[in-house]
């Protein structure tokens, strides 16, 4: 970091006296299974290894306890530290592995240079953060967040390029919608709401792209088949080969458009009928991606998203370990919850399903909510009345937004279409017009 603030030695020494320890504790085992400040953890699903770092004492039930995990990059660091035991490795469940936030900074305990830390094969590669204090907590950092290195662990690394004022990693976050788009006016609406990103299907494009992209607004295209006439749901295609040639060759058609969206909800019968199976979505997201990229290398192909709260957790396993890892560059959610309010329930599934991404390997992607909304037509199931919409729409968008790796998060929908999860002409539209602006 820049030396240039009076501030940065008041910070440095803070990180003398609370972070000196973090990598001197000397795990605790028990047989209760409590996890101390220094512990290092797994799940039983994935061999990477992390070391905890706790703020404040969890005894108290103090909700201002912080709780972080970094992963221990090269296998060689247990032979960099004495305390470090592959026999103290403490196996935990899912649910307590994501109690820790994934962290990532870290200084060497005799120089106050704060790092970004990268998984690089067994190696790893550490990213100075040439930064001032003041760019360091306008970035989103986190100061409890700096893990303490010895000097021969941090000699391990290879430098990368270094992160100043200009390349900055930033909270990127976008407010999304799901709109029916028949006229200028929609578009129109659509710019007053400060709608940052809409999803479309293929065929909306030929009217709406030009007229969102002079307005700033960027799409997202899913491809999906129709329902079938008199079908309970939408089959998987029938040639994956000739589906996955139409996907291409709308990307070649339309190389301005960077997000595509492969199929809707595979996870549910009525979008895989009658059967939902991960094996056989991954491999119709394995050749759409290739195609995508071969296509428009610099294209971005998001998953159909994982409706529903409790099935899509073990759906997105299987997919992993059907191969999907190399296959998106997105995870799409759909974490719909209704009648609940998302304050009972989002933060922590957003977290589980992340941290599942983090047992298989995804460390650095992305998720993205591509559905969610609360009905308020009394005759669905799950409805809200006008002013709970509201709310809930306020409270998606605030615990999203405080989620590092939710970078966007799109509304179902703009107007009502028999369901009443529109938001126009309620209290949810100027709600969501004053968070969008």
């Amino acid at each position: 970091m820049k030396q240039n603030s009076n501030n940065f030695l008041r910070y440095m020494l803070f990180f003398s006296v609370v972070f000196a320890g973090v990598f001197l504790v000397l795990p605790k085992n028990s047989g209760a299974q409590v996890i101390a400040d220094g512990d290092l953890i797994k799940t039983a699903v994935h061999h990477n290894i992390y070391i905890v770092k706790i703020i404040g004492d969890p005894s108290a039930g103090s909700g201002q306890v912080k709780r972080f995990k970094r992963l221990i990059l090269n296998p060689d660091i247990f032979n960099q530290y004495e305390h470090l035991r592959w026999e103290n490795i403490k196996t935990v469940s899912e649910s307590e592995f994501g109690r820790y936030q994934l962290y990532s900074l870290a200084r060497e305990i005799n120089d106050f240079k704060v790092y970004r830390l990268f998984g690089d094969g067994d190696t790893g590669t550490k990213r100075w953060l040439n930064i001032t204090p003041q760019e360091f907590e306008a970035a989103g950092f986190d100061w409890d967040g700096i893990y303490i290195m010895n000097l021969n662990e941090h000699d391990s690394y290879v430098n990368g390029s270094e992160y100043n004022s200009q390349n900055l990693p930033t909270h990127e976050f976008e407010y999304g919608i799901i709109p029916g788009i028949s006229s200028t006016n929609d578009v129109n609406k659509l710019q007053e709401l400060g709608v940052n990103i809409v999803r479309l299907a293929p065929n909306d494009l030929s009217f709406a792209k030009n007229a969102l992209s002079t307005r700033g607004i960027k799409i997202m295209v899913q491809k999906i088949d129709d329902t079938p006439q008199g079908s309970p749901g939408v089959p998987p295609p029938s040639n994956y080969q000739q589906w996955v040639g139409e996907l291409k060759k709308l990307v070649q058609q339309h190389p301005d458009v960077i997000y595509w969206q492969v199929w809707n909800e595979p996870n549910e019968v009525g979008f895989w009928y009658p059967t939902p199976s991960a094996s056989a979505y991954v491999e119709l997201l394995k050749m759409a991606y290739e195609a995508v990229k071969e296509a428009n290398p610099n294209a971005i192909v998001i998953n159909g998203g994982l409706s529903g709260l409790n099935p899509p957790r073990q759906y997105l396993r299987d997919m992993y370990a059907a191969g999907a890892s190399n296959y998106f560059d997105i995870l799409a959610l759909h974490p719909y919850g209704q009648p609940k309010s998302p304050a009972v329930y989002l933060e922590d599934y957003l977290r589980f399903m992340k941290n599942i991404m983090e047992t298989y390997g995804d460390l650095e992607k992305d998720v993205w909510i591509t559905e969610i909304g609360w009905p308020t037509d009394p005759d669905q199931f799950g409805a809200v009345n006008e002013q709970e919409q509201a709310d809930y729409l306020r409270l998606t968008y605030e615990i999203s937004f405080d989620l590092d790796f939710i970078k966007k998060v799109f509304w179902y929908r703009l107007q009502d279409a028999g369901e009443g999860m529109g938001i126009l002409g309620k209290p949810a539209e100027s709600v969501y017009k004053e968070l969008a602006n």
